[in-house]
């Protein structure tokens, strides 16, 4: 018999389904012989479908060790999603009455490691087109096909990262984070899945990005949850000369002037069986480079003054602040070492792709006075959350930090004339560039608010300089608040039901006789 676990959540929306469970298992014992192995590490599965439906899926994929959680709706997989973490889900997108795919785009936000089959009864392909895009791995078409659905199935679980548990998930009370990473934008849920990804792995990390965005804190976040046995050895080797940089690295054994033989051990032998980190790779010389690169490559080294072969067992992460092919191309950096670093490359955004982490950040760091110490919730305004918002932060998160320990008020409110000063002193860039392919509204969006910033926000001269009237100015402003707020919301509460399109269209006139 297999070991399979079935959660069928309310016994009223799956009545007998746990009776009929045993017999369905063993109804396809014999059936999993289409080249899958069943076995394997114990896997989580999500199963978002009617109860007629959800029991095939369960006959179809059962196999040893799969942890299997049933919902019938959409509040019932939000509800499981909220309580544990999945390598896969099953969602059917024709739920009665309900948006399944819906739940696909939710499923990306609530837990972005996890891979989703979406079974549709349109076999057309904009329906493909259309379910891919909302953020599924794969798709079937109904009527289910039960070897198709196994070898789908397996395949998304078996290739599946190791899933973070839901405490890593929220480091507060309405804060989105990922292993003390603060973040709930898109470009952020992307990064922690990619951590996720990467951290079991032993292949050589590079962790690229602007100064202050949290380089360092992604690399603690990778090496805490690889579970590496050893512990996280900083190098910070910019500055070394090639040989002291060796030494640092190898340790050395001498003969003191005593004739007793004296033993250095290296930061290699600190960081057995854990994780070595280079602060800023950009910086090492050719023969620092040269080292490094013959350390990826053969990981045995010889201690100064030893003919003992040693070999290491550590992973290393890279950190930069400078993108390192233009300095392939230049010549000053080595082409190989990129290579042997780059087998996992995560790139940190800088704050300003992702302003709308800003007032969750502003809370963090208001939360905590320059000592770490907690202090009472600080209320932002919205003229102080505009103003912090229209800043371009050359300096990115850290820039933010500092200057918010400067102004923590000793009040609930941080008033907009104090962060006003203390951005005064920091001088906007007189040009913007925005790359290639942005969004006109993004590109408007991004133009006004450093004209704003700029100007000290003095909406009058903003309005001159971008050419517009200054009610055409507050207009936008107050779409951008409301945009502000509303991304804030969406970030820090739980994906709730979608409104039905009764309720909405409902909605409608009650809104158009309000505006008259």
């Amino acid at each position: 018999m297999r070991s399979v676990a079935v959660s069928f959540g309310n016994p009223a929306l799956f009545p007998a389904a746990a009776a009929r469970s045993g017999a369905a298992l063993r109804g396809t014992e014999d059936e999993v012989d289409d080249g899958v192995p069943a076995g394997g590490l114990p896997r989580r599965l999500l199963v978002v479908a009617d109860r007629g439906l959800a029991l095939t899926i369960v006959e179809a994929v059962a196999r040893d060790g799969l942890q299997l959680d049933l919902a019938a709706s959409l509040p019932q997989a939000l509800a499981h999603l909220r309580e544990r973490s999945y390598h896969a889900a099953i969602i059917d997108l024709q739920l009665p009455g309900q948006s399944g795919l819906k739940l696909v785009t939710l499923l990306r936000t609530a837990s972005p490691t996890c891979a989703c089959l979406a079974l549709t009864g349109a076999a057309t392909v904009a329906a493909a087109v259309t379910v891919l895009e909302s953020g599924a791995a794969d798709f079937l078409v109904e009527p289910l096909h039960a070897p198709a659905l196994r070898r789908k199935t397996y395949a998304l679980l078996d290739g599946a990262p190791p899933i973070v548990e839901s405490s890593l998930l929220t480091a507060g009370p309405g804060e989105p984070s990922f292993a003390g990473i603060v973040g709930g934008t898109p470009l952020m849920r992307q990064l922690f899945s990619r951590i996720a990804g990467v951290a079991p792995q032993a292949t050589p990390v590079l962790i690229s990005g602007e100064p202050g965005t949290g380089k360092h804190l992604v690399a603690q976040a990778i090496h805490e949850l690889s579970q590496r046995r050893g512990p996280l050895v900083p190098v910070h080797a910019t500055a070394m000369p090639a040989d002291e940089l060796r030494l640092h690295l190898f340790g050395q054994e001498r003969i003191g002037p005593d004739g007793v033989q004296r033993v250095t051990a290296g930061l290699l032998e600190r960081a057995q069986g854990g994780t070595l980190l280079f602060s800023d790779v950009a910086e090492l010389d050719a023969s620092g480079q040269r080292c490094l690169r013959q350390l990826l490559a053969e990981p045995t080294y010889y201690r100064r003054g030893s003919t003992q072969l040693r070999r290491v067992e550590v992973r290393v992460i890279a950190l930069t602040s400078q993108p390192l092919l233009p300095l392939v191309q230049r010549g000053r950096f080595c082409a190989e070492l990129l290579h042997h670093l780059s087998a996992a490359w995560l790139d940190v955004p800088p704050l300003r792709q992702r302003r709308a982490d800003i007032p969750l950040l502003a809370a963090r760091f208001l939360s905590y006075d320059p000592r770490h110490h907690l202090r009472g919730p600080v209320e932002l305004p919205p003229p102080t959350l505009l103003r912090l918002l229209g800043h371009h932060w050359p300096g990115n998160v850290r820039e933010l930090r500092e200057l918010l320990r400067q102004a923590a008020p000793p009040g609930p409110c941080l008033e907009p004339a104090v962060v006003a000063e203390l951005l005064a002193g920091a001088r906007p860039p007189r040009e913007v560039r925005f790359a290639l392919g942005a969004s006109l509204a993004a590109v408007q969006r991004e133009l006004i608010l450093m004209t704003l910033a700029a100007v000290d926000g003095n909406k009058k001269d903003a309005a001159a300089l971008l050419g517009v009237s200054r009610g055409a100015l507050y207009s936008r402003l107050r779409t951008y608040t409301a945009q502000a707020r509303a991304e804030w919301r969406a970030a820090c509460a739980d994906p709730e039901e979608p409104r039905s399109e009764e309720a909405s269209a409902s909605a409608a006139p009650r809104r158009r006789a309000k505006r008259r």
